[in-house]
């Protein structure tokens, strides 16, 4: 599932995700910075049970709890219009 951060930081493959009560319940796959969203993103994996969106985990970063809220894919919605035969 896809997360955004909702503090400064950028999430790295490898790092925990936790729940608001600090049980771990993840990993972040893969993590950057969003030029386009001026804010950090990942993929990861982790309880099925906290897959609803706008589900609020955290990510530890360097031993930092960093706020994170889950989101639906694509980050970014595309513009690109299907091309339909007919």
């Amino acid at each position: 599932m896809g997360l955004t951060l909702l503090e400064q930081g950028i999430p790295r493959k490898g790092q925990a995700v936790l729940s608001l009560e600090n049980e771990d319940v993840g990993h972040v796959t893969s993590g950057t910075y969003s030029m386009t969203l001026k804010k950090g993103i990942a993929l990861c994996y982790v309880d099925r049970c906290l897959t609803g969106r706008k589900t609020k985990l955290q990510i530890d970063i360097r031993g930092k709890r960093k706020l994170a809220e889950v989101v639906g894919l694509p980050f970014v919605p595309t513009r690109v219009k299907k091309y339909t035969n007919g």
